[in-house]
């Protein structure tokens, strides 16, 4: 089965329709249109009927809408834009002339909304579906633009807060810190989320102690985002339940390192205990003169394999194997958060299946054997 990287004008009136939220308007006034090449038993019927009594599309002016024709990244744009309601800021820029404002007013009016942004098109050049996806995604959260009467005067008038995301779909947006998932913790308390939940701190949960609430995951994987800056879209029900839509990593990659333990050459800290921060010295290269210095932040959030530990000081943290994370969420350049990754190797002998006990080869003594079964008994579980 081959992908269409390409998208139609019919398929792009659906898109802006969807995410309107007006799906069921859409179903309700499938049948004639009023183009004469989209028939009344056309899939998109519905959708372009909304999308022309909303103002979004007019044709090509001679009765026609092209509906199976690729949709062109400047016609994309129109359609965007006058879907927020923008066509008046259009205009503006052309001096209200409308026989003007095409592509170029609303080409204008789509950069200073920033609806355009890393969408990187090009006029006359039909639309990418990744290029529709980031220019929609672009404009969930920009105010929308409605029109007003006010002193007997018709005006338009941008509703701030009011956007397609909270208005016409019942989503939010905000920003926060990932704390917890059902294998890795980093939340003050230390606890790990239940099963399908995790843990998000963020300023605005002031009713929550240390501003953490746990929200239901959406299925969605969080995998290594532990203690990362995060946006995070949800919806939340009428009794505040408050489940993902989609989670963004933030934290920028030159906020984040990664270093095998081996490459660790020392870490520098007075007191032992992080409270006065310290200075990490590693080999980034191996044909580097001298180690590379990583600033850590007073009392940083130090997790080991996956745990909160709160009594970790400089001299132990170093593993024999394994790694260690350094991140700044907050984009500072200096670490906030430490997460060390600790392994060892053993040769197995035998495993007890009733208590997970893991026997190796070459340690003799009953208290080896049971040492090496209580480290592995929670990842063998």
């Amino acid at each position: 089965m081959l992908f269409r990287s390409d998208i139609t004008r019919a398929e792009f009136a659906a898109v802006i329709v969807r995410a309107l939220g007006q799906e069921d308007s859409a179903t309700a006034a499938a049948g004639k249109t009023a183009f004469n090449d989209v028939a009344a038993d056309f899939w998109g019927s519905g959708y372009i009927n909304v999308a022309s009594t909303l103002g979004i599309i007019n044709g090509f002016g001679d009765g026609n809408f092209g509906p199976g024709q690729n949709v062109t990244y400047e016609q994309a744009v129109k359609m965007t834009v006058c879907a927020l309601g923008y066509e008046p800021l259009a205009l503006n820029f052309v001096n209200n002339d409308a026989s003007a404002v095409w592509p170029g007013g609303y080409l204008a009016a789509a950069s200073q909304l920033n609806i355009i942004s890393g969408v990187n098109g090009a006029e006359g050049v039909p639309a990418k579906r990744w290029q529709v996806a980031r220019l929609v995604f672009n404009s969930l959260e920009v105010d929308v633009m409605e029109k007003s009467i006010q002193n007997g005067q018709e005006k338009y008038v941008i509703r701030n807060g009011k956007t397609v995301l909270s208005d016409k779909l019942n989503a939010y947006s905000s920003s926060g810190e990932l704390r917890a998932n059902t294998t890795e913790s980093a939340s003050v308390s230390g606890k790990r989320a239940r099963t399908g939940e995790v843990i998000i701190y963020d300023a605005k949960f002031t009713e929550e102690a240390d501003n953490e609430k746990a929200i239901k995951d959406g299925g969605l994987s969080t995998a290594g985002m532990i203690g990362r800056a995060i946006k995070y879209y949800y919806t939340e029900d009428n009794d505040g339940t408050m489940t993902l839509l989609y989670i963004e990593d933030k934290t920028a990659t030159s906020s984040v390192i990664t270093i095998n333990a081996s490459d660790v050459e020392k870490i520098v800290a007075t007191p032992n205990d992080f409270s006065n921060g310290a200075k990490l010295y590693y080999w980034a290269n191996e044909t580097d003169a001298r180690s590379t210095i990583a600033e850590i932040e007073k009392n940083p959030t130090i997790l080991l394999n996956g745990s909160l530990v709160t009594d970790m000081t400089s001299d132990k943290i170093i593993p024999l194997s394994g790694s260690i994370e350094l991140m700044a969420s907050d984009n500072s350049g200096v670490y906030n958060t430490i997460k060390v990754t600790s392994f060892e190797t053993y040769f197995v002998k035998s495993v007890n299946t009733s208590d997970k006990l893991i026997i190796d080869q070459y340690r003799s003594s009953r208290s080896e054997e049971r040492r090496v079964g209580k480290e592995c008994r929670a990842r063998w579980s």
